[in-house]
């Protein structure tokens, strides 16, 4: 029978989100094609630089023509972000479940309290997601894109 703290109340949180975190990542990677997807990031951060210097001259159709482009970017990466989505599903309910089972104890997080382990492992996890997700895109955008931008 699983007992709950393994660790620590906190360090079991951090650990599961972290679990959630790197595996949604390795999830993702090998889901989507990594070079199409930085592909797309590229090309968007190019498109939103091309718009402020065409909204500065005010060419606003030329800005409206950029939107539509961006937009479409914006879908194809979605097309390619789905098939992990579901994945990630099937991971992630299961942690839930757990978290919302065994973990169920107040957590300080010095300015504000909650008072459920999912809360906690949700804010962790947004957080821990955030930093994985950075390190993940810079190495990724140099292994695919050694100069940062488009060719």
């Amino acid at each position: 029978m699983f007992e709950a703290p393994v660790i620590s109340w906190w360090v079991d949180i951090i650990l599961i989100s972290l679990i959630f975190a790197l595996s949604s990542k390795i999830i993702q990677h090998f889901t989507i094609k990594p070079k199409d997807y930085f592909y797309i990031k590229l090309k968007n951060k190019q498109i939103n630089k091309e718009m402020r210097e065409l909204s500065k001259t005010q060419d606003f159709k030329a800005v409206k023509d950029k939107q539509k482009e961006a937009f479409s970017l914006v879908g194809k990466q979605f097309k390619l972000q789905m098939n992990s989505m579901v994945v990630l599903l099937v991971i992630a309910f299961p942690l839930l479940w757990l978290v919302n089972k065994y973990y169920a104890v107040s957590y300080d997080f010095g300015i504000f309290t909650v008072s459920t382990g999912f809360w906690a492992y949700l804010i962790i996890g947004v957080v821990l997601s955030m930093i994985i997700s950075n390190i993940y895109d810079k190495t990724m955008v140099k292994k695919y894109y050694p100069n940062g931008k488009l060719d």
